[in-house]
């Protein structure tokens, strides 16, 4: 995107996914970099690392990218326009990854039926020439093949073929094996019964993560001066350093220095992606960057990210077993990397020492070796010594983002810098990943469940109150969900109209008319919202808000 390209983003390009699934790009929240709606977002939702590799139409991605400035204008803010201009990206990168893939299976085929025919005629005939085209079908298969076995190596987690056997039907196996271990099929609530419900499991998921990020900051003043008196103080010469202006080179560093084959983030662009098109994008998300800083905020796809549970060692009903990774955007890693490498370097001025984790030039080794002289020290000097160890559960996930604040100003950082650091953390969301699902997000995520409940409970009274109790105002369903489309807010009336149960349409009346209370116990559907509306659950009479 040199000189600021990324055009032909219309609201109104559509794609077809696949046989009978199509999408348009405004129909899907994330591209106008407002919402993300509720949904299922599978495999489809992040882009094939592969594309990257092997795409012979790399034209079409760089058409996408370098025509958008003619309508960059028509965005409310570059942010917006980046997260339109990434959808974008990955829709035709998605499809182009069905097509190939579809296209390898097909050759598959061909070639091992060739093979086999070629195999007959040339023990039979002893001809040469069907020999030399026998090996290059071979290898022509073996090529696919490698294909294959690079994007089963990624879904099964292994880094190279080295670390596996031939590519056997055990090896493919094991992609579905990794997914099957990462199923949540009972967990133990709090009370230690057993539950198996999913609408249960997710709710048991949301309560544990709900109290464990909840903050527990109280200002206390004077606790705070005491505690950070006497800081060793940054030099103004770092700080000078610290507050200039993002760069490119700073940037691509950054990317370089990140290793490819990592799940992405909520946008699905992957590391890989960046970094094959840097010299197009490199300007225009330096400019996206500068104006997040300058305005205090990340476009929103930065903002979110999806947590997803990988188990741990021990009894995978306990909820403490299961390790949340939050998956974030390769952009929004970007800038973070760049300004944590700018504050490496004058870390050492305020750090002791005897602290060596995250200290460029330090190593944790170092502390082994001083607890084994400590030790030795004191039993030869007869000295009783104790070693305690602490393990604080979350420790990075709960810091507190006032405490870091303070501390950095304490420790004589600009306010230039901090405001810097700050914008990475404001208006940050998560959604869980729960078995493959994108089920729970933060309570400013405008989902159907959230939009409707400002009490964490879903009744019939609070859609009365939004649509009327005929569920026919899709003008004002838009307009509370963020939708820019009228025509998809009918289409989810609709829906939730057809799977109303009667009781359900009486209550809708009543409550219209005034004829009845609200019972915040009444069960509701409730909607997810995907791609093209394809998936619908329900009844589902409470919201998970994390």
């Amino acid at each position: 995107m040199v000189n600021g390209d990324f055009a032909k983003l219309t609201r109104k390009h559509g794609i077809k996914i696949s046989a009978g699934f199509a999408c348009t790009v405004e129909e899907i929240g994330l591209a106008v970099g407002e919402k993300v709606g509720h949904g299922s977002i599978k495999s489809l939702a992040r882009m094939n690392s592969a594309v990257v590799i092997f795409l012979d139409q790399v034209e079409k991605v760089n058409c996408v990218i370098e025509t958008g400035i003619t309508r960059k204008g028509e965005f409310s803010s570059l942010r917006q326009w980046w997260d339109h201009g990434k959808t974008e990206i990955r829709l035709l990168c998605q499809q182009h990854t069905l097509n190939v893939t579809q296209d390898i299976i097909r050759s598959m085929k061909d070639l091992e039926s060739d093979i086999v025919e070629l195999e007959t005629i040339s023990e039979t005939t002893g001809d040469r020439g069907y020999i030399e085209i026998l090996k290059e079908k071979k290898m022509a298969l073996a090529n696919l093949l490698d294909v294959k076995v690079q994007g089963a190596l990624v879904r099964s987690r292994f880094l190279n073929t080295n670390e596996m056997d031939a590519p056997t039907s055990f090896f493919f196996g094991l992609e579905k094996k990794n997914g099957q271990r990462r199923v949540i099929h009972s967990l133990l609530s709090g009370t230690g019964q057993e539950i198996t419900e999913p609408s249960q499991i997710r709710r048991r998921a949301v309560s544990f993560y709900s109290t464990l990020y909840t903050s527990e900051y109280e200002e206390g003043e004077t606790l705070s001066e005491g505690f950070c008196n006497g800081l060793p103080q940054v030099s103004e010469e770092a700080n000078s350093q610290l507050e200039g202006p993002l760069t490119i080179q700073e940037l691509q560093t950054a990317l370089q220095g990140m290793q490819g084959r990592r799940a992405p983030g909520i946008d699905g662009l992957s590391v890989e992606f960046y970094k094959a098109y840097w010299d197009v994008l490199s300007h225009d998300l330096l400019d996206v960057f500068n104006e997040s800083l300058a305005s205090g905020s990340m476009p929103v796809s930065c903002r979110r990210a999806v947590i997803t549970l990988l188990p741990k060692k021990g009894n995978l009903q306990d909820i403490k077993n299961w390790r949340p990774v939050s998956l974030l955007c390769v952009d929004y890693k970007i800038l973070s990397k760049a300004l944590a490498t700018r504050l490496g370097k004058a870390v050492e001025q305020v750090i002791h020492r005897d602290q060596t984790y995250c200290v460029p030039g330090r190593s944790m080794v170092d502390n082994v070796h001083l607890i084994r002289d400590v030790l030795e020290v004191s039993s030869s000097l007869d000295i009783n010594t104790g070693l305690i160890s602490l393990d604080q559960e979350k420790a990075f996930d709960r810091v507190e983002h006032s405490f870091l604040w303070k501390v950095m100003e304490k420790f004589g950082f600009s306010a230039g810098f901090i405001a810097k650091i700050k914008v990475l953390y404001n208006k940050i969301e998560s959604v869980l990943k729960f078995n493959a699902r994108l089920d729970v997000s933060s309570s400013e995520t405008p989902g159907l469940t959230v939009a409707l409940c400002r009490s964490k409970t879903l009744c019939l009274q609070q859609l009365v109150d939004a649509v009327g109790p005929e569920l026919s105002d899709a003008q004002a369903l838009g307009s509370l969900l963020g939708l820019h489309s009228v025509r998809v807010a009918q289409r989810i009336l609709q829906l939730w109209s057809q799977i109303l149960c009667p009781e359900e349409k009486r209550l809708l009346r009543s409550y219209g008319q005034g004829r009845a209370r609200p019972d915040p116990a009444d069960p509701f559907p409730e909607i997810y919202l995907s791609p093209g509306l394809g998936e619908l659950t329900g009844p589902c009479s409470r919201s998970q808000t994390l």
